[in-house]
């Protein structure tokens, strides 16, 4: 009697994981039609416009960073590179590379302000022009 309430158990637990993974799948393919919607290249842009547009300041300090970050990478590489045949160039070029980081470190509020005022000028431009 035992081995067959056993055996009951254990066909009542199959069948509700069989229910379980149904359910799951279903919701998988349902999630699934949503991501292939959502990557429709229109789609794509539609919620990349509504980000930017969203978000322009942010996207102006944002921007303004990078720059600010790629700019002086590049000075300061092509500090290093030029001194780096020499050992005492070598040592003045990172120290330049130093003061170069810490400077825009301390004044990165005034730049990204000076960067946002920049990006207004140029679209305020191109909205007068079209």
């Amino acid at each position: 009697m035992t081995q067959l309430n056993k055996s009951e158990l254990l066909l009542a637990q199959i069948a509700a994981l069989e229910a379980r993974q149904k359910l799951e799948f279903k919701t998988m393919k349902s999630q699934l039609q949503v991501t292939y919607a959502s990557l429709h290249p229109i789609n794509v842009i539609k919620d990349l416009v509504q980000n930017i547009s969203a978000k322009q300041s942010n996207t102006h300090e944002s921007i303004g960073e990078s720059a600010i970050g790629i700019v002086s990478s590049y000075v300061s590489n092509k500090i290093v590179e030029s001194a780096s045949k020499k050992v005492y160039k070598n040592s003045i070029g990172s120290v330049v590379q130093l003061l170069i980081a810490k400077s825009i470190a301390q004044n990165q509020s005034i730049i990204n302000k000076g960067i946002a005022f920049l990006f207004q000028l140029i679209i305020d431009r191109k909205k007068s022009v079209n």
